[in-house]
């Protein structure tokens, strides 16, 4: 089993999920049907954000944090419809929820060698809120490649076309400023992972905004689209995976029985994501079955083969 390492934090804090793989990919199940009793009762309590270990901790939300998080506009918003303490406290522990429980999943793929959440953090280093506005929610380094995490646990963003082309632009922007960090030391293709509650793989109107500002985004670095396969846009690839399907995927293969488990190579790791990418990339319209789940589960259970045999993509078979 490949070693996880402890997330890095702000100001040179770590944190780590206290339980194993497994267990984190069914603590965000339970988190994805937002169902608030058992996020209180369960999930918060097993990422030490409830309001009692808060209190313990000394890292309780504050006026000053909310002006942070919030925009005055959404501020002024909250006021008017009298938003409770309670009630604002759910809405940062889902947003920090959605972050750790990412990371904590991405750092199960493989060892990259660090995964930052770019949340706030308390005085005494404790997560304390999502990443806020201007900042990647998530960033994973590896040797010679990086994942960027845009993410969401917003509850009807499937229907919402307008947030899921902002998360899109988000995920493409902070891809640039990884690179431009980077440039120097030469860390090779960024993927940018939106995942979120929009299906582009069987919602039309949300596959549509994902072609768009693509296309958008390759046109103006001028970039022939019709190469997906090549070295794209100062090698920065955008993938969005619906969250329920981040789950199936990492639910597949952190079984015993998964010939990859969690010791994937690398390479494979990549491979898979360029098997999503040149789909995603490479058709016009959305369809009636999960394609992303089974091309990113199928790639990530492969044994490590040279490159010359590894056998073409096939879609039509369940893995």
């Amino acid at each position: 089993m490949a070693e996880r390492r402890p997330l890095r934090l702000r100001e040179g804090h770590t944190w780590e999920f206290t339980y194993d793989c497994r267990t984190a990919t069914r603590t965000f199940w339970q988190f994805l049907i937002d169902d608030f009793r058992a996020n209180e009762g369960f999930v918060f309590d097993e990422l030490g954000i409830t309001r009692e270990q808060r209190k313990r901790r000394e890292n309780l939300i504050t006026p000053k944090d909310e002006a942070q998080l919030f925009t005055s506009e959404e501020l002024e918003e909250r006021r008017k419809q009298k938003v409770s303490e309670l009630q604002t406290l759910r809405t940062i522990n889902k947003g920090l929820a959605m972050e750790l429980l990412v990371a904590t999943m991405l750092s199960c793929l493989d060892s990259p060698q660090a995964v930052r959440p770019w949340c706030a953090v308390s005085a005494k280093g404790d997560p304390k809120m999502s990443a806020g506005h201007g900042f990647e929610d998530i960033l994973a380094t590896y040797g010679d490649f990086s994942i960027v995490a845009e993410v969401s646990a917003k509850r009807d963003a499937s229907t919402d076309n307008d947030f899921f082309r902002r998360q899109l632009e988000q995920a493409l922007d902070h891809a640039d400023k990884a690179v431009a960090r980077s440039r120097a030391k030469a860390t090779g293709t960024v993927y940018a992972l939106v995942i979120n509650k929009c299906s582009v793989d069987t919602n039309h109107r949300i596959e549509k905004e994902y072609q768009k500002v693509l296309l958008a985004y390759l046109n103006k670095r001028q970039v022939r689209a019709k190469e997906p396969d090549r070295v794209g846009v100062r090698g920065i690839r955008l993938i969005p995976i619906r969250s329920w399907d981040f789950f199936d995927v990492m639910d597949r293969i952190h079984t015993e029985s998964s010939e990859a488990g969690l010791s994937i190579s690398s390479e494979v790791l990549v491979a898979a994501l360029e098997e999503v990418y040149v789909l995603l990339h490479g058709r016009n319209t959305a369809v009636e079955e999960p394609l992303i789940v089974k091309t990113l589960a199928r790639a990530l259970r492969k044994k490590k083969e040279s490159p010359d045999v590894q056998l073409a993509l096939d879609v039509s078979d369940e893995p």
